[in-house]
């Protein structure tokens, strides 16, 4: 918790609280224990040991780190955030849904609790095999990308969890106008997703007028 790399972000949470705090949302942000295995074993690695059904050594792996994945969550509710994303990337292009159920869906269902704060899964990519998976997890709400359809999610999810997105980043917001970012955004809006975004982290240079778009669909469709 005192490295530099960690420190700056709860630093920037603190900052957050301290200038907008009861006039914003804050959102903090930290990795899952699946997504920090990928990063501490290798992609190519741990999938291997996960297809190989060496369900303990994985399950040690994910257990053992999902201590950091709460302790990080924690702290970034101490300093400030009101919500915290947990990004746990077990997207369809990487993991089936049956080894999600068996390894990852069990973390997924306890890894709320000692948190103590609203939380949101966000798992990247085509995830239209799995949605109802995630409406099984204790998360409050499930952010997803534009490659699962908006109408499609509402109707596999119904009411059992909450939905955040989908706004298309690279060809919507980043390189489109105003009226189709617009136009996407509604499209979620009348799809019936709870809260209306970007799908993931935006590129910097992303016009603000396209962001603004979003805020606008959601002040006249709400």
């Amino acid at each position: 918790m005192e490295k530099p790399s960690l420190q700056v972000v709860l630093d920037a949470l603190s900052i957050l609280r301290r200038h907008l705090g009861g006039k914003v949302a804050i959102v903090g942000k930290v990795m899952g224990p699946w997504t920090l295995s990928y990063h501490m074993a290798g992609f190519k690695n741990f999938l291997r040991h996960a297809g190989k059904r060496e369900q303990e050594k994985v399950n040690k792996m994910l257990r053992q780190l999902m201590a950091v994945t709460v302790t990080l969550a924690r702290a970034q509710f101490q300093t400030g955030a009101d919500i915290v994303v947990v990004a746990d990337n077990a997207t369809g292009d990487l993991v089936s849904p049956r080894h999600y159920e068996e390894y990852l869906l069990p973390i997924h269902k306890e890894i709320t609790a000692p948190i103590e704060g609203p939380l949101i899964l966000h798992v990247c990519g085509n995830c239209n095999d799995r949605p109802e998976l995630f409406a099984k997890t204790s998360f409050d709400a499930y952010h997803f990308e534009w490659q699962v359809d908006a109408r499609s999610a509402v109707e596999k999810i119904g009411h059992r969890i909450s939905l955040v997105g989908n706004v298309n980043n690279p060809e919507s917001l980043f390189m489109g106008t105003p009226e189709d970012v617009y136009k996407q955004a509604c499209y979620a809006i009348e799809a019936g997703v709870a809260i209306i975004g970007p799908e993931c982290a935006i590129a910097l240079p992303t016009p603000l007028e396209n962001l603004k778009a979003i805020v606008s669909a959601a002040h006249e469709g709400y």
